[in-house]
């Protein structure tokens, strides 16, 4: 095992060699070749990566490995500090011009690969789910409150940092509207958070990391979580993974497998059983009572009676429950069931399709 790891922050591009196009002035063209010796370090994912000489403290690049193609990837700390890799996904999409800058800038589009998804809509910023059950991705988190937006539409989002008081948050530009935007602080880290940097983990979780540089311990820290226990923002139990494949959330933690035939403890193999049948005769439906699906707290669901709901998911062969909500007659079609949220209102109730 390495002694020390560096701590790295990287943007990664889909490329191999990286060769400005032709059209750019001479004086701003580059190319990098993926070739030498690979980095000593020991990086998350059992990954590896070559260094390249373009630094600027404390930043350099990259070729990083994840583990089926290497990528042009943006690195964040010195290896004199306590260490650490952290690797985050970005998209070349046609570079004409590259500088290092000091603030680590390198201004390029972002992507997003995994199944979550952070997008900027026009009332606020929002995070998505997308599996392969499902046709459309699934709201599980809107920044109601973080935007005030009274008239037009969020027109971009900065994060920024005040290095004398210590604050980190969003400025926020609306377009459209008298009012044409503010600030959002979110978080206090103990030093200076200029150096912080925004993640969408594969949890689903909001975080951001900040590196302190004049300091020579714990020079990594996580001054922000989304999704947390310690949060104001949100629950753990608003996560549509955080209990697996299924599960009910109580109190950020994964507490019960609501079965069939009876509440179990919670395990990570917690599962209903499989319907692999279209034909309404072949399956049935038990109830879940006092509970939320992920997707039911920031949609609306559709206006239907409780057997109409009920008759969406039977006619729908991928659907594998549905939730409603009997005082406003509200109705959620699950295509995964994953992190139920167990609430007061027991007439919040899942019907769990399963096989007769």
């Amino acid at each position: 095992m390495a002694s020390s790891s560096s701590l790295l922050t990287l943007f990664i591009f889909s490329l191999f060699t990286i060769i400005a196009q032709a059209t750019v002035p001479q004086n701003e063209t580059f190319k990098f070749v993926n070739s030498g010796e690979l980095g000593p370090y020991l990086v998350e994912y059992d990954a590896n990566y070559r260094m390249i000489d373009i630094f600027n403290k404390p930043f350099q690049v990259a070729f990083y490995n994840t583990p089926n193609a290497f990528t042009l990837a943006l690195r964040m700390g010195l290896q004199r500090s306590e260490q650490l890799f952290h690797w985050t996904n970005t998209s070349n999409k046609g570079v004409v011009a590259f500088r290092l800058l000091p603030n680590g800038n390198m201004v390029l589009l972002d992507a997003q690969d995994g199944p979550y998804s952070l997008v900027l809509e026009p009332k606020g910023l929002a995070l998505y789910y997308k599996s392969n059950n499902s046709p459309r991705p699934i709201l599980y988190w809107f920044s109601s409150d973080w935007f005030y937006i009274p008239k037009g539409s969020l027109q971009n989002v900065t994060l920024t940092s005040d290095s004398e008081i210590f604050d980190i948050g969003f400025d926020y530009h609306v377009a459209n509207s008298p009012y044409t935007g503010g600030n959002r602080i979110i978080g206090r880290p103990v030093n200076n958070g200029t150096l912080t940097y925004l993640s969408l983990g594969i949890d689903g979780n909001i975080r951001m990391h900040t590196y302190f540089l004049d300091v020579r311990e714990n020079v990594w820290q996580v001054t922000y979580t989304l999704f947390d226990r310690d949060s104001y923002d949100e629950s753990e139990c608003q996560l549509p993974e955080r209990c697996g494949k299924f599960g009910l959330c109580e109190d950020n933690q994964c507490v019960a497998c609501p079965l069939e035939n009876g509440i179990f403890v919670w395990r990570k193999n917690c599962t209903s059983k499989a319907v692999t049948s279209c034909k309404a005769s072949e399956f049935h439906y038990y109830t879940v009572e006092g509970v939320e699906h992920c997707m039911s707290k920031y949609t609306t669901g559709s206006r239907v009676s409780e057997s109409n709901c009920g008759n969406k998911c039977t006619k729908d062969c991928k659907c594998v429950g549905y939730f409603y909500h009997r005082e406003n007659s509200r109705c959620w079609i699950a295509h995964d069931l994953q992190t139920l949220t167990r609430v007061a209102n027991s007439s919040h109730v899942g019907y769990i399709k399963v096989p007769n």
